[in-house]
């Protein structure tokens, strides 16, 4: 029997060309999969795809320092510490994802 890895994010894009595209992508950790998102989405932004809603695929810059966990929550990471009443202003990517991994006990 295969597991699925515990995260996973969709886009919904289009090509260049006008082609709808659906991926997934899955990982291990949430850190894991922060440093994937940043990767990819450097990919399709240089590749010229967009969201579906015809908007330019978000991509938040890094810190000067390169390191990602310095840089502010995402707005993912934002509305899911929300959700659960324990966000506060200023809270880091790394931050966040660590209150999160803590939380679903990983």
């Amino acid at each position: 029997m295969h597991a699925e890895a515990p995260t996973s994010v969709t886009y919904k894009i289009t090509s260049p060309t006008g082609f709808n595209i659906m991926l997934t992508f899955r990982a291990e950790s949430e850190e894991e999969m922060f440093k994937l998102i940043n990767t990819i989405e450097n990919k399709l932004i240089e590749g010229g795809y967009k969201n579906q809603n015809g908007n330019v695929i978000k991509h938040e810059t890094s810190s000067s320092n390169g390191d990602w966990k310095e840089d502010p929550a995402t707005d993912n990471q934002k509305k899911v510490l929300t959700e659960w009443g324990v966000w506060k202003d200023g809270i880091t990517k790394g931050k966040a994802s660590k209150i999160i991994s803590e939380r679903l006990g990983k």
